[in-house]
């Protein structure tokens, strides 16, 4: 894309053992928060590293990463394992492969609020993580 100012730069993980055994249709606690407010980051993407799944995920299945925001600072929206951010919230879907080994995929990029932020990740396959490993890490840039 014309008229980046920057390289990706590495946020660092987001969100780690809160993918561990995350079941099907099951959605993580919101995980690390990113100081956008200070870093004023235009944009993210996401790695996604799956360690791997229980059996290969059917065609067609894909993670779901929402964010939460405390735009005043302090009190976020919300969002949790049990508290359904709602669809304005969804900030990319990225899709798996059908295969139960690991994955390592990259989603588009996504705007980013300059606001402290939380994500959490909804397991939209038809499978569940397997075990530990598996970890969203975020990069940003600026246009």
């Amino acid at each position: 894309m014309p008229g980046w100012e920057a390289t990706w730069v590495n946020r660092g993980q987001m969100l780690g053992s809160e993918l561990d055994a995350l079941g099907v249709g099951s959605r993580t606690n919101v995980g690390t928060e990113y100081p956008n407010q200070t870093n004023l980051s235009e944009v993210g993407k996401f790695e996604l590293f799956c360690s791997s799944f229980v059996t290969a995920p059917a065609t067609g299945g894909q993670i779901l990463i929402f964010s939460v925001t405390a735009p005043g600072g302090t009190n976020y929206g919300d969002g949790s394992n049990t508290v359904d951010p709602g669809n304005h919230t969804l900030r990319i879907s990225i899709p798996v492969r059908p295969s139960a080994t690991s994955q390592r995929l990259m989603s588009q990029p996504f705007g980013l609020e300059p606001a402290k932020t939380k994500f959490l990740l909804s397991n939209a396959t038809s499978v569940s993580f397997l075990g530990s490993g598996s970890t969203l890490t975020l990069y940003t840039a600026n246009k």
